[in-house]
């Protein structure tokens, strides 16, 4: 809500957050989803001092070359990738032309995740097939979304894989997002972007 107005609070929160990033291994959905939101903090707060980014730069590359280490051993389904997906958005409107270094890493998640086949499926089906969401188990959950649609008097199931689009979606919108924070210095991508 602050936005800009949030940057004197920097100081006293990014030591807290840093610790906390390199501290937690995540096992648990809750550690997960634990160091999901503390990236999206810090990329809260990156964006809260752009302005006055030359600064706070040596955190904001520090930063960015962790989340790309961290992003390249994540399975898709982790909620940490759209939320590290997301802190590259920031961290690019922090950086402007020095990110590019970083998004020559970042460039091949982003095309992976965005030519990413969603697994689109259409079949029959019989209504007593359908397994309500609460007797999936977490596999199932993670992997695909499917819905049963009547057609007339046949029954279709429509399934994909939910994370393979969540992340295709984020992929386009981050990559948008920083092509247009990084202005001209964007251009060496512009091909590989179209």
């Amino acid at each position: 809500i602050l936005g800009k107005d949030f940057s004197p609070y920097y100081e006293k929160i990014m030591p807290g957050l840093k610790k906390l990033y390199y501290s937690l291994s995540p096992q648990t959905p809750e550690q997960k989803t634990l160091k999901s939101q503390c990236i999206e903090t810090i990329a809260y707060l990156f964006s809260s001092v752009s302005e006055e980014s030359s600064k706070y730069m040596g955190d904001l590359k520090e930063m960015a070359e962790a989340l790309t280490k961290n992003l390249a051993g994540l399975p898709e389904e982790d909620p940490q990738v759209p939320s590290i997906l997301n802190a590259f958005s920031q961290i690019s409107l922090a950086m402007e032309k020095e990110f590019v270094h970083f998004l020559e890493y970042l460039f091949p998640y982003l095309s992976k995740y965005i030519q990413a086949d969603i697994g689109l499926v259409v079949e029959d089906a019989d209504v007593q097939e359908y397994i309500p969401e609460e007797e999936k188990d977490e596999k199932e959950k993670a992997k695909t979304g499917s819905i049963i649609v009547n057609v007339g008097t046949n029954s279709k199931k429509l399934s994909l894989q939910t994370f393979a689009l969540q992340n295709k979606i984020t992929s386009f919108i981050i990559l948008n997002d920083i092509c247009l924070n990084m202005g001209t210095s964007f251009f060496p991508f512009t091909e590989k972007f179209l």
